[in-house]
């Protein structure tokens, strides 16, 4: 359900990830369909180092989103050169989407941050900004963002965002 999702985005948000996993799994054993539980889940596992738990639940998403074609090879990637080689694959294929068709730069922005890569972070997160992307509004409480809360853009961009 939707507040059960919500319920462990703020346990997720509060960086209690074991106990925001738990809310998105009851979510997902009662609905399956959704893709959000699942990103969500992924991050979690992410932030937690469980990072094969973290592809399987982040392809599981790209499945749902109807992605099936990128889940299958990311995760195979992942299982044969490990997790930042699926990640390059992954953020180098959106890239290459988003000079034909929408591609939400925040998704963009997450990728690079997953990867840990400082400038490229800043420069979707500033498309981002520029473009009026709606999941902006999630950089100052995402955790994958930790990383750059440091540096004066983002919180110049933290400011504007809000």
């Amino acid at each position: 359900s939707t507040v059960q999702t919500n319920i462990g985005y703020a346990h997720f948000c509060a960086r209690r990830y074991d106990r925001a996993i738990e809310y998105f799994e009851k979510v997902i054993a009662y609905n399956a369909d959704s893709s959000l539980p699942y990103w969500y889940l992924g991050a979690s596992f992410y932030l937690l180092g469980r990072f094969d738990e973290m592809m399987a639940a982040f392809a599981k998403a790209l499945e749902l989103d109807g992605d099936s074609e990128l889940a299958q090879k990311v995760m195979e990637i992942h299982r044969a050169q490990g997790m930042t080689a699926a990640f390059v694959v992954w953020n180098r294929e959106l890239e290459k989407r988003s000079r034909k068709t929408y591609v939400p730069a925040y998704n963009l922005a997450l990728l690079s941050a997953l990867l840990k890569d400082r400038e490229k972070t800043f420069a979707n997160l500033k498309k981002a900004h520029d473009w009026h992307d709606p999941w902006l509004v999630q950089v100052t409480h995402d955790p994958e963002f930790d990383f750059v809360r440091d540096d004066p853009r983002f919180r110049e961009l933290v400011a504007f965002s809000n």
